[in-house]
């Protein structure tokens, strides 16, 4: 559900800055979200549309939730929401993150064919098994992968006190990225292929040069944020009480001149807060 927080703060920014020529990087639910705001969607639409379409399923009132509906939900709602153009709006401005399987090697994908490759690269990235729709791992491009968090979690693990960090950290992420880029993939046309020597150069600054969005650094929610993202929110409201959540947290950054840093621009004065 953390989607919705961070369609918030991507909400906010839309409003007050020019993204025209900032880069999205996106994992999870964090793809959808980087997708969505790079194809010119307004993220508050998105986020009202997807809850129309939960009430639709009654997912509200489902024992179990969005289990084994999520994916076709969120393929629904890509569908009807990106323009037919969505993947030469992405393609050069938009990088996803996907988790190899079995191997947990990330995959990185930069270039789209088309608006169905587009989703289809979104699925695959926010792909948790079983819970989407029953299966273990999506396919994109002929590769079976899972959601864009997993080689995190498995990075994180193999490091000292990976256990403690990864128990306190979230699903998705937009923008910076902690797994190391000295040797990314890219997976592009059908098969994945080393990446060059200029590719491993610039993914190589990437975190360096990137800012992180993790609903986990959003002190104000308190301990939701340590839930995984697995909430149970029974109401549309509930939803919307979560993109308010993202909106406010941009808005405190913006307040505390992080995005004139990142984005240009000047803070805004004590007096217009």
């Amino acid at each position: 559900m953390w989607f919705y927080w961070k369609a918030g703060v991507l909400k906010y920014l839309q409003q007050h800055h020019d993204l025209a020529a900032v880069r999205l990087h996106g994992s999870s639910s964090g793809a959808m979200v980087a997708v969505l705001a790079a194809s010119g969607v307004d993220l508050e639409r998105a986020a009202e549309r997807a809850g129309e379409v939960f009430t639709e399923h009654g997912v509200h009132d489902r024992l179990f939730g969005l289990l084994g509906v999520w994916g076709s939900i969120a393929r629904r709602c890509l569908e009807e929401l990106l323009p037919e153009d969505a993947h030469t709006r992405c393609t050069g401005r938009v990088r996803l993150r996907i988790t190899a399987w079995p191997s947990l090697s990330p995959l990185f994908l930069e270039r789209f064919h088309s608006k169905a490759d587009l989703i289809d690269a979104c699925m695959a990235s926010s792909h948790l098994p079983f819970l989407l729709d029953g299966r273990l791992a999506a396919r994109v491009r002929g590769v079976k992968a899972m959601d864009g968090a997993f080689c995190r979690w498995a990075w994180m693990m193999r490091q000292p006190g990976g256990l403690r960090r990864l128990l306190s950290l979230g699903v998705g992420t937009i923008g910076g990225d902690p797994v190391p880029s000295a040797a990314p993939q890219a997976l592009e046309a059908r098969d994945a292929r080393p990446p060059s020597a200029r590719q491993q150069a610039g993914a190589a600054q990437h975190a360096a040069a990137s800012f992180m969005l993790d609903y986990t650094f959003d002190e104000a929610l308190g301990p939701l944020r340590l839930r995984f993202g697995a909430v149970r929110l029974r109401t549309a409201e509930g939803l919307q009480q979560l993109v308010r959540s993202g909106f406010e947290y941009g808005q405190r950054l913006h307040t505390q001149g992080v995005w004139a840093t990142w984005l240009g621009g000047a803070p805004p004065s004590r007096q217009s807060t």
